[in-house]
């Protein structure tokens, strides 16, 4: 293979592989990272050689890592240290299939409250049937492709992520009331720092099942304080 080729080419294939045979649990999703942090380093050297050989497919090959590593980066350093994110920290609900899922090597599951640097999602009160607000609740999570169970008390799903194939866990708590209460909670296996992602997927879904519900019952959902 041409030196022309080599770094571009190793590059990017570190980029990939990485989280790929992590995703195809080839190997643990430490290294996947490691892999893709290794990225960085043919791409600096390309950047920095003078003069460019191959310049289009030399900035393709050194811009990808490098932009996904000062994105990602910057979030690290921008949004608090969370992993496990609830509408209710106080009583969050449980994570029961969680309870079978997850191995040794995953993080524990908080039993109890949830402390948090920021204000959490509000849960939503409902005057729709329990029965309603779970079936629309799991064909939306079914939508987003999680995989998913009933328990008494709601919902229990996990969703994997597309790059690194993370696997977080979810539950949803329907309790009668004057209304009924819809709580969530998204926590991850594995890492201190999730990026925001359950903070955004507790706050989008809970968005998400509002406006269904509102559609099939028009003022059937509203935000609590």
């Amino acid at each position: 293979m041409s030196d022309n080729l080599f770094l571009p080419i190793l590059s990017l294939l570190l980029l990939i592989s990485g989280p790929l045979l992590g995703r195809l649990q080839i190997w643990p999703w430490t290294t996947g990272v490691a892999c893709s942090l290794l990225s960085l380093l043919p791409a600096f050297w390309l950047l920095l050689r003078r003069p460019l050989r191959r310049p289009k497919l030399t900035l393709l090959a050194a811009l990808i890592p490098v932009v996904g590593f000062l994105y990602l980066a910057g979030k690290a350093l921008y949004l608090p240290i969370e992993n496990d994110v609830s509408t209710d920290p106080l009583n969050p609900p449980a994570l029961t299939w969680a309870h079978s899922l997850r191995s040794a090597d995953d993080l524990a599951i908080n039993p109890g409250q949830l402390a948090t640097e920021r204000v959490m999602p509000g849960p939503l009160s409902v005057s729709a049937l329990p029965e309603e607000v779970v079936g629309l609740a799991e064909k939306l999570m079914q939508a987003h492709g999680w995989q998913t169970i009933r328990t008494p008390t709601g919902l229990q799903a996990v969703a994997t992520s597309f790059w690194f194939g993370f696997q977080d866990d979810i539950a949803l708590r329907v309790q009668m009331g004057a209304k009924v209460r819809v709580d969530m909670r998204s926590a991850s296996r594995s890492g201190r720092h999730d990026l925001g992602v359950n903070r955004t997927r507790v706050e989008k879904f809970m968005q998400e099942l509002a406006s269904e519900l509102e559609k099939h019952q028009p003022k059937a959902a509203a935000r609590l304080p």
